[in-house]
C-alpha cells in the first residue's frame, strides 16, 4: 500500500474487518499487505456459511500437509533405485498465515465450529498448535464440560512466549497425564508462555485438580493481574502460590457483575488480599463477593501501595469505608464507588457530606487527606444535604438550623477543591439498563449538590485538570452562567454529563449556550 510497513501498520490496525476485505480485493499487492491483518484474530462464527467456510479452510490444509508429509517413495527398476522426492507443498492458508494470529475464540467453541467430518482424524490439539502457537496474545479455555490437565497442560505448551493472558471457565480433571507428550510438554513450557494476566473465572475444584493448579502456578512468576471469581475450592492453594511464585503481582480484580449468586466469602476475600508479596496497587470488587470485617481490614494492609480502588458493584463498602480510603492512601489516584450507568442501584457508593467533609472539631478546618495531590479520578454520590429550593418531594431532607444546606454545599466545595489533580468527578449517574420497563422512572437525587455558583460552585475554579463532570440524575441548577464559568476555569473540560433536557430549563439553556458557544463540550447523556 505505502511500502512503509509502519505507516501500513498504523492504517491498518484502524480499519474494520470489512474495511480490510475491501483493500485485500483491490489488486495482488494490496491483498499482500493487508492479509495479515484479517488473519490477527479469528472472530465468532454466527453463520452456517461462516461454519462450512472455516471447516473447509482447517480440512484442506490438513489433508495438504498429509499428502507433503507422506514418505519417500523407492522404485527398484533392475539393479537401479528411483527415488521420487515430491517437490515443495505450497503452504496452505493455515500455514501461511497462522503466524499472525493472535486471538481466537474459547477452544471449546473453536472445536464446535469444525463439526463432525470423517476426514479429520488428527486430535482436537493440532489446530491451536497450527494456529496459536507462534503469536497468540492470550487464550480463553470456556467449556461445560471438564478440560483434561495433559490437554491443557499441552495447549500451553505450544503457545510461545508472547502469550501474556489466560482465561478459564471450566471445571479440570486430573484424569491422569498422557506420558506420550509429557516430555514434550515440559520442554515447551521451558521457554514457553509467560502469563502476565490470569482470569479464573469458574474453576472450582470438586474433580481432584489440585496437583494441576499447583503445577500452573510454579509457570505464573511474570504474573501481574489476577481475576478471581467462582474459584472456592482453590482459594488456599492459589494464596499459597500468590506468596511463593507471583511476586509481581499487584492487581487483583474479585467477583463479576449482575449476578445472584455468591462467588467469594469474606475470609476468602481477606485470604486473597493477604496473598500479595509486594503490596496491591489496583483492587476491583464487585457484587458476587462478601467485603465485610476481615477483607476490610486485610485492605488497610494495602493503603500505602493502592492506587486504584473501584467497588462500583459492591454493597458492603459503605461511605465510611470511602472515606477512610480517602484519608489513608497517599498514593490514590482512582477511586470508583459508583458504577458507570449499567444498573439502577443507587446505594453504592454514597457518603454522607458531613462524612466526606471530614472536619477536625478542635480547630473546626478540614482534616487533610493523603490523596489530595494524587488523586484524578473520583465516582462516588455524596448524600444528606438539605436543598430548600427543591419542592414536592418526599426525600428532601429538612435543615437543622437556617442555612445548614448552604453550609454542607460549601464544606463539600471546599473538600473538593483540595483535588487539585483531579480529571474525573462524577457526583451522580444514570442507569442505561432498565430491568423492569413498568417501573417508574428514577427521581433525581434531591439531598446532593446544587452545583450552583450561588451556593460555591466557584469554589472549585482551582481544578484545572478537570476534563469530565458527570450530575446525572441529580437535581442540580446548572444553567447558563455555570456552564460558562465551567468553561473559563476549567480549561482542559471535555465533558459535561447529565444536563437536564426539559423544556425551558435552566439546563436545557446550558446545553443550549455550549452548543452555540463551546461545541467541543459533550453533553449527549449515556443512555440516549
Amino acid at each position: 500500500m505505502f511500502d512503509i510497513p509502519e505507516l501500513d501498520d498504523m492504517v491498518c490496525l484502524t480499519l474494520s474487518r470489512e474495511e480490510l476485505v475491501h483493500c485485500a480485493r483491490v489488486n495482488k499487492k494490496w491483498h499482500k499487505v493487508v492479509a495479515p491483518y484479517l488473519w490477527r484474530d479469528i472472530p465468532q462464527i454466527m453463520r452456517y456459511k461462516q461454519e462450512s467456510a472455516f471447516r473447509r479452510t482447517v480440512l484442506a490444509d490438513y489433508l495438504q500437509e498429509q499428502r507433503h508429509q507422506q514418505p519417500l517413495e523407492e522404485e527398484s527398476r533392475g539393479s537401479t533405485q528411483h527415488i521420487q522426492v515430491q517437490s515443495p507443498c505450497p503452504l496452505s492458508s493455515l500455514a501461511k498465515y497462522g503466524p499472525y494470529i493472535r486471538e481466537i475464540p474459547s477452544f471449546d467453541t473453536l472445536l464446535e465450529y469444525l463439526g463432525p467430518s470423517r476426514d479429520i482424524t488428527w486430535p482436537p490439539q493440532k489446530l491451536a498448535e497450527q494456529t496459536e502457537g507462534p503469536t497468540a496474545q492470550s487464550k480463553c479455555l470456556e467449556s461445560s464440560y471438564p478440560i483434561e490437565t495433559s490437554k491443557l497442560k499441552y495447549l500451553l505448551a505450544r503457545c510461545s512466549s508472547k502469550l501474556e493472558s489466560l482465561t478459564t471457565e471450566a471445571d479440570i480433571a486430573d484424569i491422569g497425564d498422557d506420558e506420550e507428550y509429557e516430555e514434550e510438554v515440559e520442554e515447551g513450557l521451558e521457554a514457553g508462555a509467560q502469563l502476565k494476566d490470569l482470569r479464573l473465572l469458574q474453576c472450582d475444584d470438586q474433580l481432584d485438580s489440585k496437583a494441576f493448579w499447583s503445577w500452573l502456578w510454579t509457570r505464573c512468576h511474570h504474573l501481574k493481574r489476577l481475576d478471581v471469581c467462582e474459584i472456592s475450592g482453590i482459594v488456599p492453594s492459589l494464596v499459597e502460590g500468590m506468596l511463593t511464585h507471583m511476586p509481581y503481582l499487584d492487581e487483583i480484580h474479585l467477583g463479576r457483575d449482575g449476578e445472584d449468586a455468591l462467588h467469594l466469602t469474606d475470609n476468602e476475600v481477606a485470604a486473597l488480599l493477604d496473598g500479595s508479596r509486594k503490596g496491591w496497587k489496583v483492587i476491583e470488587v464487585k457484587d458476587t463477593v462478601e467485603f465485610w470485617d476481615e477483607a476490610k481490614e486485610a485492605l488497610v494492609r494495602h493503603y500505602p501501595t493502592l492506587e486504584v480502588l473501584k467497588v462500583d458493584g459492591c454493597g458492603d463498602f459503605m461511605g465510611d469505608d470511602l472515606a477512610r480510603v480517602l484519608f489513608s492512601c497517599p498514593n490514590l489516584h482512582t477511586l470508583v464507588g459508583i458504577d458507570d450507568g449499567s444498573y439502577l442501584e443507587n446505594t453504592y457508593g454514597e457518603i454522607d457530606a458531613c462524612t466526606l467533609i471530614d472536619r477536625d472539631p478542635d480547630t473546626d478546618s478540614l482534616k487533610t487527606w493523603a490523596c489530595e495531590s494524587s488523586l484524578k479520578v473520583l465516582k462516588i454520590k455524596i448524600k444528606n444535604i438539605p436543598r430548600l429550593d427543591v419542592e414536592d418531594q418526599f426525600d428532601v431532607i429538612a435543615e437543622a438550623y437556617p442555612g445548614q444546606g448552604r453550609e454542607l454545599q460549601s464544606r463539600v466545595y471546599e473538600r473538593l477543591a483540595r483535588l487539585v489533580n483531579l480529571e474525573i468527578l462524577w457526583l451522580g449517574h444514570y442507569p442505561y439498563i432498565v430491568y423492569d420497563k413498568h417501573k417508574e422512572p428514577r427521581e433525581d437525587q434531591c439531598d446532593c449538590l446544587d452545583m450552583s455558583l450561588e451556593n460555591g460552585l466557584g469554589k472549585l475554579e482551582g481544578l484545572k485538570e478537570l476534563k469530565e463532570l458527570n450530575v446525572s440524575s441529580m437535581a442540580t441548577r446548572i444553567g447558563p452562567k455555570e456552564v460558562q464559568w465551567m468553561t473559563e476555569h476549567w480549561p482542559k473540560l471535555r465533558a459535561i454529563y447529565g444536563l437536564s433536557k426539559d423544556d425551558d430549563s435552566d439546563g436545557d439553556k446550558a446545553v443550549e449556550w455550549l452548543q452555540q458557544h463551546c461545541r467541543k463540550i459533550k453533553t449527549q447523556e449515556y443512555d440516549s
